[in-house]
């Protein structure tokens, strides 16, 4: 391309970033309208600037601006502003978080869902997002949901969310998914119990009978960590310090729990037979779950 055509290509382009900030709402709009289809990427941070300007005339049109250039950068202002008020904002938002197909955006997506219980224009959409961006997300009509009170996700260890999302005044859908890594890959479901161990041979889950254990303790780097669990069994072997392991795995379970209305007290603890622990790991036992040794 010569120079003068050059010159005047980039003076055209720094014309329509300027516009962005023209007083007139329709100029600033049709100035994002036009970066979006040149696609250049230079557009992307004066146009995520715009687009916290919250004016409901603007920022859809800067929303789609950046869902048509196609920059991941602009995944995190697109997601915060599925939270602003005026309603076409969120749901140009949507629009081009589905373009993006970015996984960053699934929780604040979900997030919205289940504080907008009857904005059902804007759940249907958001539903519609969440397919595009993951089309193995489940919904309604899928076996797994039928099952949702026994599912576990085998990466997080955690018990699904289920929330009610409305698609018209008359009609909704549940969708199903895991409330940590926010998606449905690893979702099982062929049990009814999860026993979290503490020692043991095991160091994966397995299921037995329609229960699932998995090893809440590891033994080799001396840490616990969480599960949504619905008892604790305490084996007679694959522990080096009974205190150490106890201990962690409190400290484990109350942390998670602030914020669920589980309580450690409702947990009931077992061990194997003939097993005997230190009196202090038989006190701590005691104090903190329902305990019943055998």
């Amino acid at each position: 391309m010569p120079e003068p055509a050059k010159k005047g290509k980039r003076r055209a382009f720094d014309s329509l970033i300027n516009a962005l900030q023209d007083n007139d709402m329709k100029v600033r709009s049709a100035a994002a309208k036009a970066l979006g289809i040149i696609g250049d990427e230079r557009a992307v941070n004066p146009l995520i600037e715009a687009l916290r300007n919250h004016n409901p005339e603007f920022c859809p049109a800067a929303a789609e601006a950046l869902g048509r250039i196609g920059d991941r950068r602009a995944v995190g202002p697109l997601a915060d502003a599925l939270k602003y008020k005026n309603k076409r904002m969120p749901i140009a938002a949507l629009e081009s978080l589905g373009v993006l197909c970015d996984t960053k955006a699934i929780a604040p997506i979900l997030e919205c869902i289940r504080e907008a219980s009857e904005r059902f224009r804007f759940c249907r959409k958001a539903l519609k997002t969440l397919k595009q961006i993951n089309p193995l997300f489940m919904v309604e009509n899928d076996k797994l949901l039928k099952r949702s009170r026994f599912l576990f996700c085998m990466r997080c260890w955690r018990r699904p969310i289920t929330p009610y999302v409305l698609l018209s005044k008359f009609h909704g859908k549940r969708i199903v998914f895991c409330p940590k890594c926010n998606l449905p890959f690893h979702l099982q479901g062929d049990f009814k119990h999860v026993a979290c161990e503490i020692g043991g041979e095991g160091a994966k889950a397995y299921n037995i009978d329609m229960t699932m254990y998995v090893p809440i303790w590891n033994e080799q780097e001396k840490i616990a960590r969480y599960a949504d669990v619905d008892s604790i069994w305490i084996r007679s072997e694959g522990v080096s310090n009974y205190h150490l392991a106890v201990n962690a795995v409190i400290l484990a379970l109350t942390e998670a729990m602030e914020k669920t209305e589980i309580r450690l007290e409702k947990i009931p603890v077992y061990t194997d037979p003939g097993l005997h622990l230190p009196n202090t790991v038989v006190n701590m036992l005691k104090d903190v779950f329902q305990w019943a040794p055998r």
